[in-house]
């Protein structure tokens, strides 16, 4: 580490009385917006009617435009539903 990182650090640490990053200071989602959340919730409820019938992550990325990992997350941290995956 060179100087000014430390120096940095320890400015950093007389003000706050940590090194850690402040909460909210990583850069925003983007992907998981409230219109998004919508989408993939309404696709994933549409299948509930319709038994041994479902879309893939995938499809449904491909079919929102949202990117597959966006996907993956809104389904399990945001609509809080279990993903199986088959081999």
């Amino acid at each position: 580490m060179d100087k000014s990182s430390i120096n940095r650090l320890l400015k950093k640490f007389a003000d706050t009385g940590t090194v850690d990053r402040r909460q909210g200071s990583d850069r925003p989602r983007s992907a998981c917006t409230n219109e998004n959340i919508d989408q993939v919730n309404d696709t994933v409820l549409s299948q509930e009617e319709q038994p041994r019938t479902h879309s893939t992550v995938r499809e449904i990325s491909r079919g929102t435009g949202i990117p597959t990992s966006s996907v993956v997350r809104i389904i399990k941290q945001m609509l809080s539903v279990t993903l199986n995956f088959e081999p």
